[in-house]
């Protein structure tokens, strides 16, 4: 059975590691590792490519947004799901806009990100029904 490696970018390190854990324990083939921010996901993209990327909308430095385009310019297809405390309509508009594949509110991460992950890795791989 193939790895998927899966790559969460969040700058505060208690989040990271819970979805760190999150991903680890939900059952699947999934090597996770972690970047603070978007300059160092996109050097370890560089180094390792993902199957996809779990991103924070909001964080010091690159932003959420200017880290999907760079992901959309750099490495196409790679799946991405933007993690946000951000409910409002004009963030999530943005993010799609920006190449955002699928839009997981923090608060629902324990219950929407892994389903919204599976479901992005399968239409990837051509998995139906």
């Amino acid at each position: 059975m193939l790895t998927t490696h899966v790559l969460v970018v969040d700058d505060h390190a208690v989040v990271r590691r819970l979805l760190v854990s999150l991903l680890q324990a939900a059952g699947r083939n999934w090597r996770v590792s972690s970047a603070t921010g978007g300059e160092q996901a996109l050097a370890m993209l560089r180094a390792d490519p993902a199957d996809a990327v779990v991103l924070d909308l909001s964080m010091p430095g690159m932003s959420g947004i200017e880290l999907l385009q760079r992901l959309r310019a750099g490495f196409g297809a790679t799946p991405a799901v933007v993690l946000s405390m951000h409910d409002e309509g004009p963030y999530r508009q943005r993010a799609f806009e920006c190449g955002a594949d699928a839009y997981v509110l923090k608060d629902r991460a324990d219950a929407e990100l892994v389903p919204a992950l599976c479901s992005l890795l399968d239409r990837r791989a051509g998995v139906t029904g």
